[in-house]
């Protein structure tokens, strides 16, 4: 099944068609699970949306005749599975069918069939119904996975409580979910910041004054649950505590209740400052797999209380094992205030050792500026104890104009000269945040090297990448413009490397602001790489003249070529019209009008038509584009353009070409009509 590709999506469809009907739908829920547990698509109606489509519960949820009584067998056919892959899918299967958040919403069409009458998909008949339905499944759920092994129990575990979060408030569901509840505070498999944040999202967000005993009840789970010992104290205060929870200012805006949990943070910092040895109890927990709002807040108020400083080393050797800097940074930060000679010590001792470079690296560049710090840093990225992107703290505030311009520059070359791609990005982006002037570290002619270099290739690539390498060119020619032509020979050659570039969201515009600012300049580069390559490979220049990919419904762009000198072009296409006309008609802007370029188009229709494929080359530009809604009345849309254009009078060539293009919309609107007419009964 893994390895079906071909026409899988159409398995998929056909099945979801089958599934619609009482009488086949478990049969095929289990021909949809044998695909998805070996699902190899991600388009969310692939073969596992749309089985966890089937399992959901209410009005028309499922597009399916088939009550959730009927469906519960392919449930408990995936929770008594015998493999790990299965019975995840399973847990998911439970999250759909009982999931209550605004209930979702579903693809219309299946129930849809050809002409017969559209299915009655299932709609419970009273609340009644569909809270038993819920609490069903609620209670398959709990009771097929107690058994199950300890591997799968977190997954267990996080499933149990996103059913008691949707079901708690259905009330045949209640007293199970607060009796899976009771269960869940003492598992070992239960992650803690996942029932921390459940408890906090009650109270704040579904605490809607309708269900006061179920808050209660809450409150005093909570309550056990996080004053248990120190661990669950500090998940909850210091690992765990919602940003919104945290920021106490925020809630004030909000009218929202004031929280204790700054006090709380630092009474457990005054707790394990005045018994060091509690810090072993909590020590492993420096590592927190997500941003935790209090852990530099305990740091610093740990360090307040540590007047000794007994637990310092104990923090660092914590700190060096967890990989973790943010609760020592805390720490360190309030020491600055008491001994500025010890923290300078500190950091001096961790840039001295290649294990700990890191550690200092960090704290020093996320800290006031400090020269002298400043310059171990670079010497410890010089000898390759640490990684470029340790510097990306330079980008945040205005911590960059803090830093001399001879510090600069050698940075700047330091990171030129790593040569890895993360380096140079982060160079671009450092040099977007300083002016191009007499006053600047480096000069134009490493900026162009650099930005050459860092021309956006890869899609998958950060997204604002391209966006500062933008702004660093666009700045570069405004203070140096005699690179503009140079960047443009560049840029061509990498599109052609790269055809992607050619409508690149960041590459394509700058490239067009390049042949404007110079458009005699501009077309000696661009028919230089016309002359020299194979027309095959000039496809992405081809492309970008053009304008790029086309646009929805029609939407028109204009091309670089639009901006080129007319005169000029056709004294090259001249010289060797046969093949060089053709060549440039592949590039002929999607319009007739003067205003996006039309002329070039009407005048290469006029004077160089007779010559094979530049009609047709012509003609594949209009042909090019996307829409949505029908076709019809796309193409519709086109015929309208065409038909005005016939009536402006153009030569008798142009005119020709036009009702030719008009006739084949013709046939093809025809045609269309055809098609959605049928396409309603399929």
């Amino acid at each position: 099944m893994l390895d079906l590709r071909d026409n899988r999506q159409q398995f998929v469809w056909t099945i979801e068609k089958i599934a619609v009907w009482s009488n086949f739908t478990v049969r095929a829920m289990q021909l949809l699970i044998r695909l998805a547990v070996n699902e190899n698509t991600k388009n969310s109606n692939n073969s596992k949306g749309t089985l966890l489509g089937l399992f959901r519960i209410g009005p028309e949820l499922a597009a399916t005749e088939s009550s959730p009584v009927t469906r519960l067998p392919a449930f408990l056919k995936l929770l008594r599975a015998p493999s790990d892959a299965e019975r995840r899918l399973g847990l998911e299967a439970a999250k759909a069918s009982l999931d209550t958040s605004g209930m979702g919403f579903r693809i219309v069409g299946p129930e849809y069939q050809g002409l017969k009458e559209r299915a009655k998909l299932w709609v419970p008949g009273t609340y009644g119904d569909l809270w038993q339905a819920n609490y069903l499944y609620f209670r398959t759920l709990v009771n097929e996975t107690k058994n199950w092994p300890c591997h799968l129990r977190p997954d267990v575990c996080n499933a149990l409580l996103i059913a008691v979060e949707q079901q708690i408030r259905t009330p045949p569901c209640t007293e199970l979910a607060f009796h899976v509840l009771d269960t869940l505070v003492n598992e070992r498999g239960m992650q803690p910041e996942k029932l921390n944040s459940f408890f906090w999202r009650w109270r704040k967000y579904k605490n809607d004054g309708k269900h006061p005993e179920i808050i209660k009840r809450l409150q005093t789970l909570e309550s056990y649950y996080t004053r248990r010992d120190l661990v669950s104290r500090f998940n909850r205060y210091v690992l765990d505590v919602d940003w919104l929870e945290w920021e106490e200012e925020r809630r004030g805006h909000n009218i929202k209740t004031r929280t204790r949990t700054r006090l709380l943070v630092k009474a457990l910092a005054r707790r394990i400052a005045r018994k060091p040895e509690k810090f072993s109890e909590i020590s492993h927990l420096l590592t927190p797999r997500k941003s935790a709002q209090g852990l530099w807040f305990f740091g610093e108020h740990l360090a307040q209380n540590d007047v000794d400083r007994i637990l310092l080393p104990q923090l660092m050797e914590a700190t060096l094992t967890a990989k973790h800097p943010t609760c020592l940074h805390g720490y360190l930060s309030e020491l600055t205030k008491y001994s500025k000679d010890l923290y300078i010590s500190i950091i001096d001792g961790f840039l001295d050792s290649e294990s700990s470079a890191w550690l200092g690296t960090h704290i020093a560049l996320n800290s006031d500026y400090d020269d002298d710090l400043f310059v171990k840093c670079l010497n410890v990225l010089s000898k390759g104890w640490i990684y470029p992107q340790q510097f990306s703290a330079l980008r945040f505030g205005s911590s960059i104009d803090h830093i001399p311009k001879a510090r600069l520059e050698t940075l700047f070359k330091q990171l030129y000269d790593y040569k890895s791609e993360e380096s140079i990005c982060l160079l671009v982006e450092l040099l977007d945040l300083i002016p191009f002037n007499d006053s600047s570290p480096v000069g134009s002619r490493f900026v162009f090297e650099v930005v050459s270099r860092a021309v956006p290739s890869d899609a998958g690539r950060d997204v604002m990448s391209g966006y500062h390498w933008k702004n660093v060119s666009r700045k570069l020619i405004k203070c140096n413009e005699t690179y503009a032509l140079p960047l443009l020979n560049i840029l061509l050659t990498k599109m052609i490397e790269n055809f992607r570039l050619s409508y690149d969201s960041d590459v394509q515009p700058f490239a067009n602001e390049l042949v404007q600012a110079n458009p005699s300049g501009a077309w000696e580069v661009i028919k230089g790489h016309l002359e020299e390559i194979h027309p095959n490979q000039g496809h992405a220049i081809l492309n970008w003249l053009e304008g790029g990919l086309g646009w929805i419904n029609e939407r028109e762009s204009r091309g670089a070529i639009a901006d080129l000198p007319l005169q000029e072009i056709f004294e090259w296409i001249d010289e060797n019209p046969k093949a060089r006309a053709v060549l440039i008609a592949s590039a002929a802007p999607r319009t007739l009008d003067d205003i996006n370029g039309g002329i070039l188009t009407r005048e290469l229709l006029s004077k160089y038509g007779q010559y094979d494929g530049v009609q047709s080359g012509v003609s594949s530009n209009f042909k090019s584009g996307g829409w949505s809604g029908p076709r019809s009345d796309y193409l519709k849309s086109k015929r309208e353009k065409f038909r005005r254009w016939l009536a402006a009078g153009f030569d008798y060539e142009i005119t020709q070409w036009i009702e030719s293009e008009i006739e084949h919309l013709d046939r093809n609107i025809e045609l269309e009509e055809i098609n959605e007419e049928r396409s309603r009964f399929d």
